[in-house]
């Protein structure tokens, strides 16, 4: 059985059509060692039933002990910031906080 309680997840790229935060909060306690997670979010209107607007996903991540570091539009186009669908990245502050030195070696 794989055990990840000590290892370090650099990266998660989620993109679960919608349901990205409940993928987010499948992770449970591994939450606290992703480095990086990326989602897609709606800042207006979900495009799935139930999908969850930026506003709630960002304040559940900074919750976890998240930070939005990079907006990026879906499509190239910077008016999807404001209307539509973007791929937003956070990084865990309090897991690169302390382990700079496990990250480098």
């Amino acid at each position: 059985m794989l055990n990840l309680e000590n290892e370090i997840i650099h990266f998660i790229l989620i993109d679960a059509q919608g349901s990205d935060m409940d993928v987010v909060e499948s992770l449970g306690k591994y939450v606290k060692n992703a480095l990086f997670i990326q989602i897609e979010s709606v800042s207006k209107f979900p495009f799935y039933e139930n999908q969850p607007l930026y506003s709630a996903e960002e304040t559940r991540l900074k919750e976890l002990g998240f930070k939005l570091i990079r907006i990026k539009p879906q499509t190239g186009d910077i008016s999807e910031i404001r209307n539509g669908a973007t791929d937003n990245t956070y990084v865990n502050e309090n897991l690169l906080k302390h382990s700079n030195r496990e990250l480098i070696n």
